[in-house]
C-alpha cells in the first residue's frame, strides 16, 4: 500500500458501501475505483489512532488499541485484572469522571469511597463491554461488588459525602440503568437484582422522562430495556427509539 499503509494491523475493519456512488466505466476503472476508496480510508484510520495514541490517557490508548486491533482484548484482560482491588471494585479511570458517554460531571471529591469505586468499577465493565470481554473470574468479583452496594430500592446509587447534598432522580435513574443494563449482559449476574433495578426504573419510567430529560435517562434506560426483559420493555423502547 505504499506511503498510505495503516500500522493498524487489521485494516479490514474499514467497510466500504459503494452502492449508488460507483461512476466507473469498466471492470478495472471500478476496481482502482475501490482501491482508492480503501487507501483513503486506512488513511483516516491510522489518522485517527494516531491522534488516539498521542493522548495522556492510559485507558483512552489502551481501548483505542485494542478496539482497532492493534493490540490482543487478552491483553486488556491482562490490564483490568492487575487494577480490580480485593473487593472486586476498580478505582476511578477517565472515562465517566471526564463527562464520557453523556454522564454527569463529577465533583469527585464529594464522593465517599464507595461512591468512587462503584463508578470505577462501572467504568471497567464499560470499557470491558466494548471489547466484548464480558466473561472471566475477575468479571464475577466485580459483579458480586456491584450487587453488595445496591440499595434496598433496587437503585445503584454513587453516595456524596455531603450528607446534605440533594439527590437527584434523574442521576439515581442513570446509575441505577448502566449498571444494571451491563449487568443484565452477563450470564454471572443475580436475578433478583436485576429484577429489583428493574422494579425502580420502571416505577420512574414515563415517556417525558426519555423526551426531556436528556441523554442520560435515555441512555440508562435503551441500555436496561435492552437487555433484560420486563413488562415494560416493549413500550420503553419504542419511546426511546422515537
Amino acid at each position: 500500500m505504499g506511503a498510505l499503509a495503516t500500522t493498524v494491523l487489521r485494516v479490514d475493519i474499514v467497510h466500504l458501501d459503494t452502492t449508488g456512488s460507483r461512476r466507473a466505466a469498466g471492470p478495472v476503472d471500478e476496481a482502482g475505483h475501490l482501491r482508492a476508496l480503501r487507501l483513503r480510508s486506512a488513511d483516516a484510520l491510522e489518522r485517527a489512532f494516531g491522534f488516539l495514541e498521542a493522548q495522556p490517557d492510559e485507558w483512552a490508548r489502551a481501548r483505542s488499541r485494542v478496539l482497532c486491533g492493534a493490540e490482543p482484548s487478552s491483553l486488556l484482560t491482562t490490564r483490568l485484572e492487575s487494577y480490580q482491588q480485593p473487593d472486586g471494585s476498580f478505582p476511578l479511570g477517565t472515562l465517566v469522571s471526564g463527562g464520557g458517554l453523556g454522564f454527569p460531571p463529577l465533583e469527585l471529591a464529594g464522593l465517599s469511597s464507595a461512591g468512587l469505586a462503584l463508578v470505577g468499577t462501572l467504568e471497567a465493565l464499560l470499557v470491558a463491554a466494548d471489547a466484548g470481554l464480558l466473561y472471566g473470574a475477575w468479571l464475577e468479583r466485580a459483579i458480586r461488588f456491584l450487587e453488595r452496594h445496591q440499595s434496598g430500592d433496587g437503585a445503584f446509587r454513587v453516595e456524596s459525602l455531603r450528607e446534605d447534598a440533594p439527590v437527584a432522580l434523574h442521576e439515581d435513574v442513570l446509575w441505577t440503568g448502566m449498571v444494571a443494563g451491563l449487568l443484565g449482559r452477563t450470564p454471572l449476574s443475580r436475578a433478583d437484582t436485576l429484577e429489583r433495578a428493574g422494579a425502580f426504573l420502571a416505577e420512574r419510567f414515563t415517556p417525558d422522562a426519555v423526551e426531556n430529560d436528556g441523554y442520560s435517562a435515555l441512555m440508562a434506560y435503551s441500555l436496561y430495556f435492552t437487555n433484560v426483559g420486563g413488562e415494560l420493555s416493549d413500550e420503553a423502547l419504542q419511546w426511546c427509539g422515537r
